[in-house]
């Protein structure tokens, strides 16, 4: 990772990269279809919500996902029944040790996804267009137009000097995303900058941007209609 740029900063270029998709910061935090903000330093800063006012929003499309295990180079090693690893009760066991390395790591396990996702833009693009022309809606805005909520989420991040992060579990687990089905805890942690345990949580989603006057054309279509484009995560 380049260094001078914040963890936030990083988490978000390594999952745009890894995702293809907008990372959630912080990760605990609450992203909705019809949410609408401005990117700063390839971060989504949400400015309010639409969620009921664009009739365009209603139609949506629900589908599962497959789960996400994603570790960065800074991540050394994810041992899961990790011998030696701490517990915090007498009915516990050790589940997972994460090791981070000198470079930043992160670390995020994704279970039991599903993705929404808005399924009629013309009406939305439309309906933002109105908005617009009575100084409603500013061209800078881009839009929550997909969510992917996931039933658990692990989301580590290491410190440059390294680190640990153990898990103890009720249950013997197999690998690093079946232990987010049982109960499950954090029960040691060195230097480690970020962790959570999320349940319920919408770490990833889509934004789209309006787009007029031949920006976008559809074959057969109105060059100057008004058309959303969703945003490349990459494109920074």
């Amino acid at each position: 990772m380049r260094r001078g740029h914040s963890i936030a900063e990083q988490y978000s270029r390594q999952l745009r990269r890894r995702f293809r998709m907008w990372p959630t910061w912080l990760p605990d935090g609450d992203v909705r279809v019809g949410d609408f903000g401005r990117i700063e330093n390839g971060l989504f800063e949400r400015q309010g919500r639409l969620d009921g006012a664009l009739s365009g929003l209603a139609a949506r499309r629900t589908r599962s996902t497959a789960d996400q295990l994603f570790a960065s180079d800074g991540v050394r090693q994810v041992a899961v029944g990790a011998a030696g690893a701490s517990v915090d009760a007498p009915d516990a066991k050790a589940a997972a040790r994460i090791e981070f390395g000198r470079e930043l790591g992160i670390l995020v396990a994704l279970r039991d996804c599903h993705e929404t996702l808005a399924t009629d833009p013309l009406a939305t693009a439309s309906e933002l267009d109105t908005l617009r022309k009575e100084d409603k809606w500013q061209d800078g805005y881009c839009l929550v137009t997909g969510v992917v909520r996931a039933k658990r989420a692990l989301i580590a991040i290491g410190s440059k000097g390294g680190g640990t992060l153990e898990l103890s579990a009720t249950a013997p687990v197999s690998d690093l995303l079946t232990c987010l089905d049982g109960e499950v805890r954090i029960s040691s942690e060195v230097s480690v900058s970020y962790r959570a345990l999320i349940t319920d949580c919408t770490p990833l989603f889509r934004l789209s941007k309006l787009a007029r006057g031949g920006e976008l054309v559809l074959r057969g279509g109105d060059s100057t209609a008004a058309r959303l484009v969703e945003l490349d995560p990459m494109a920074d």
